[in-house]
């Protein structure tokens, strides 16, 4: 009887681990760190937390450290650069592509500079 306690134990301890929800990336997409190059350059560092829908984050480059804010559904996705000196980048149509490994998106500072940019989830390809 000791036995059959101790296997059906360790069957339920397996079974409620292989049923819990797994924190990789394809589950969360957003959470890491990216480094990231503007069309005009720049380049960046952003570390990003996804928190139910929500996205907030920090940046560091191109002269600039701020905060990052957004929101996240499957579906689609937007975030903004707070730079403390001001400056706000707001990207728009983003796109998550190659596995959820890298960001593209057009951005505007609302002062006449655009462009596109690309984020690169770490340990992956780099951006080009």
């Amino acid at each position: 009887m000791t036995r059959q306690l101790r296997w059906l134990g360790a069957c339920a301890l397996a079974v409620s681990l292989a049923c819990s929800e797994s924190s990789g990336p394809a589950d969360e997409p957003i959470t890491g760190v990216w480094a990231g190059k503007f069309s005009n350059g720049i380049t960046m560092t952003a570390t990003l937390l996804l928190t139910g829908s929500t996205i907030t984050g920090t940046f560091d480059g191109g002269g600039s450290v701020g905060t990052v804010t957004g929101s996240y559904t499957s579906d689609t996705f937007t975030f903004q650069l707070n730079a403390t000196s001001g400056t706000q980048r707001t990207l728009s149509a983003p796109l998550l592509i190659n596995s959820n490994t890298r960001i593209t998106a057009n951005w505007d500072d609302g002062a006449g500079g655009s462009g596109t940019v690309c984020f690169a989830a770490e340990g992956s390809t780099p951006c080009p």
